[in-house]
């Protein structure tokens, strides 16, 4: 997962520049300063209410939500740590021996 924090922070900032650069044109910055804060908000949480939703169905689609931005690298992070983490464990499985006999119960030879 890239670590690039200040790629997004610097992507929302703009966002609301421009937002407000619109509501300035309409004479109103603070209305288009709060619909793109509106508009962030409604974003984040349409993203966390898909986690919720995948985090929450184990037994649904392995695969992770889709998204962009830091949304996608969150998704894709714990995709990742997901598949790792309850990968099927088959180097727990006994080996054959081949010709060797079952162990006999304890005391009985």
């Amino acid at each position: 997962m890239q670590h690039n924090w200040s790629k997004y922070l610097r992507w929302i900032i703009t966002l609301l520049i421009a937002c407000t650069a619109v509501g300035l044109f309409f004479g109103e910055p603070l209305y288009g300063l709060t619909a793109g804060l509106l508009a962030y908000l409604w974003w984040t949480l349409a993203q966390a209410k898909r986690l919720y939703h995948w985090l929450g169905n184990p037994s649904g689609s392995d695969e992770a939500p889709q998204s962009v931005g830091l949304w996608g690298d969150i998704f894709d992070g714990l995709h990742g740590f997901t598949r790792t983490t309850y990968a099927p464990r088959t180097n727990f499985a006994p080996k054959s021996t081949g010709s060797r006999s079952p162990p006999t119960p304890c005391g009985m030879v």
